[in-house]
């Protein structure tokens, strides 16, 4: 493959707000390999509802998903059904976003989110300040796909392609047995990281880590709620 780019599909209004709220910080903490449950009460209470939908920010510290589950935050919830939540993985919050009606796409530092709700008449996008509250509208909601030359297109035969790595040098693919392996586009190396689903912004920077959701429930000890939870796999 020649260049560092790659095509990237489906580039929302939400997602472009981003940009100018993303701020550089500093990497995580070196650890070894693991995997772990994320979506959980800041106590580690397991949710009593499915969770799933996850995606992260590049530092990995930040994991936003949609939810059932109503007691992961110690004020529960107004609205029963799916809305969402971001859990920060250094401090073990959870705060919840009852009016969004998609996964939050996050600002590297946790601050904002931006994601759709209904408006007076129709679905629009909105961005909010998590550390105030505050949320404005920002506009409707605006599909693009733009070419960031690759040089070429690749073809990955039998796997669908879930997700690429911000640098753009790994995608992260699921056969048709839901297994997901993160593959490198420089080498060739893949490395099995879960089965389950996965969404568009589950791969942080340099594929150190992945979220993604799955019913089963032997990835960690003590999983008995039967339901789909959100776990995160790191590489190191």
């Amino acid at each position: 493959m020649s260049g560092r780019a790659v095509t990237v599909s489906g580039i929302s209004l939400s997602t472009a707000l981003l940009l100018a709220f993303t701020g550089t910080t500093a990497g995580a903490a070196q650890h070894a390999p693991r995997t772990e449950r994320v979506s959980t009460a800041a106590d580690g209470t397991q949710g009593d509802g499915a969770s799933s939908a996850a995606v992260t920010t590049p530092n990995g510290r930040y994991i936003a998903f949609r939810s059932s589950a109503t007691n992961l935050v110690p004020e529960g919830v107004t609205r029963p059904g799916t809305y969402s939540c971001i859990r920060d993985l250094t401090t073990g919050e959870v705060t919840k976003i009852e009016q969004a009606l998609s996964t939050p796409r996050l600002s590297a530092d946790g601050r904002w989110a931006t994601y759709t709700d209904w408006g007076s008449r129709n679905i629009n996008v909105f961005l909010s300040d998590l550390s105030t509250g505050t949320r404005i509208r920002v506009g409707a909601p605006d599909g693009r796909e733009r070419d960031l030359r690759t040089g070429r297109v690749r073809h990955f035969p039998g796997v669908r392609v879930l997700a690429v790595s911000p640098d753009g040098q790994r995608l992260l693919t699921r056969d048709a047995d839901a297994n997901l392996t993160l593959r490198g586009l420089r080498g060739g190396r893949e490395i099995p990281v879960g089965h389950g689903r996965a969404t568009a912004g589950s791969v942080s920077a340099h594929g150190r880590s992945v979220v993604y959701s799955t019913e089963d429930a032997d990835v960690v000890p003590d999983d008995t709620n039967g339901l789909y939870d959100v776990f995160q796999w790191r590489s190191r």
